[in-house]
């Protein structure tokens, strides 16, 4: 019983930090993401992309 709790310890541990191990560090924002950060910037109502809730 303990062996079986080590094992499913260990394979919890895997599926957690493997998708972390395996990352490509290349990626950027999206387009999408600069838009919302440069409405950050110029907050105004009346955007559709940006509803007033977001802001």
């Amino acid at each position: 019983m303990k062996e079986l709790n080590r094992l499913l310890y260990i394979l919890f541990l895997i599926k957690i930090f493997l998708p972390f191990l395996l990352y490509n560090g290349i990626f950027e924002p999206h387009r999408d993401e600069f838009l919302y950060l440069e409405h950050a910037k110029h907050l105004d109502r009346g955007y559709l992309e940006v509803p007033p809730l977001v802001e």
